[in-house]
């Protein structure tokens, strides 16, 4: 069985809502289902509110899973949680997940915030952990949609 491919997209400011949002947008337009997992409740709360409003002309439907024992069965999944409820294709980490996780998805994003020195050097090691597990990472080519 071969390994996802992983991509890590380059921010230079803090726009990883923005960017989480161009992602699932991409593969919901595709009819792939998403899982977002995230740090913690507040940014799953920050991340709902601003996936409902983040485009005028994009409608992004989808829901905040609280537990891993709470059924999920829409498209879009935020999660604080590593459990891929929803049957996602695509994982996008908006927090580090462990690489053992990953074998469930068809690919996977990771954030390599260079804005930040401890970030950037967090998202190089994570580059090698992938490497290490046998994954071969990739940088995202920079989005030209809005």
């Amino acid at each position: 069985m071969s390994l996802p491919p992983v991509f890590f997209v380059r921010l230079e400011r803090q726009e990883k809502a923005l960017h989480i949002g161009r992602l699932t947008e991409r593969h919901f337009d595709r009819s792939q289902r998403i899982l977002i997992v995230v740090v913690n409740d507040d940014m799953a709360a920050s991340l709902d509110r601003y996936l409902w409003t983040w485009k005028k002309d994009s409608f992004l439907p989808h829901a905040v899973q609280h537990s891993i024992n709470e059924p999920c069965d829409e498209a879009i999944v935020i999660s604080t949680r590593e459990h891929n409820s929803n049957n996602a294709d695509v994982l996008i980490c908006a927090t580090p997940c462990s690489s053992s996780f990953f074998q469930d998805f068809q690919v996977i994003y990771d954030f390599a915030e260079t804005y930040d020195v401890q970030l950037a050097d967090a998202a190089r090691e994570r580059f090698r952990s992938y490497r290490q597990h046998g994954f071969d990472p990739q940088m995202e080519p920079p989005s030209t949609d809005t």
